[in-house]
């Protein structure tokens, strides 16, 4: 994904001339600007090339904007989608290996910044998708245990306190009531990446 800075400001100080493709956003008038390298255009759609190949944006409408594909996981050509491929690559999925590739696959998913060597998030790899964490403890106990879903059952090998015991029960009567998922209030918008 790429991150775009504005450079912001009213429209008298838009700059005579700007870098080539340095995006500019007019307060006053809520205009969007580009840069040129010899002067500043406004920008009146979001096929523009202020808005870089491969990025990603979450549109409020069901219908695809135009300049866009949906972040379905679709295998599309590395031809007809040359400038696409030349950004994302097979980050997402390789296709057939030698004509196609994978768009991300958005669908029903939260996006997580990348860790980059912060330690956070270690071991991920980019573009790299992560299963719920409640899902997992899920799987966790019912292995631990031996049960199967819906049971669980404690080893006894000496190794589980009382109080662990209780903290995992509970945990897993609330997490077996709620579903199998867990997930903060969201809105669902359509995910597009521009090609």
């Amino acid at each position: 994904m790429t991150i775009i800075r504005l450079r912001r400001g009213n429209k008298a100080d838009l700059p005579a001339s700007a870098p080539s493709g340095m995006p500019l956003w007019c307060e006053d008038t809520k205009e969007l600007y580009i840069g040129t390298g010899n002067g500043v255009n406004l920008v009146n759609d979001l096929t523009s090339s202020a808005l870089p190949v491969g990025i990603v944006i979450w549109f409020a409408n069901s219908t695809l904007p135009s300049g866009f594909l949906k972040c379905n996981g679709a295998v599309v050509s590395r031809t007809a989608y040359s400038s696409l491929f030349n950004a994302i690559g097979t980050t997402f999925g390789a296709g057939d290996g030698s004509t196609t590739f994978n768009l991300p696959d958005l669908r029903g998913e939260f996006i997580r910044g990348w860790d980059d060597g912060r330690g956070v998030d270690a071991s991920r790899i980019f573009g790299s998708a992560q299963t719920h964490q409640a899902n997992s403890l899920y799987q966790v106990m019912n292995n631990a245990g031996g049960g199967s879903p819906g049971t669980f059952t404690i080893p006894d090998n000496g190794s589980w306190s009382g109080s662990l015991i209780t903290a995992w029960a509970e945990s897993y009567l609330r997490f077996r009531k709620s579903g199998l998922e867990t997930r903060p209030r969201n809105t669902a918008l359509l995910p597009c990446i521009k090609y």
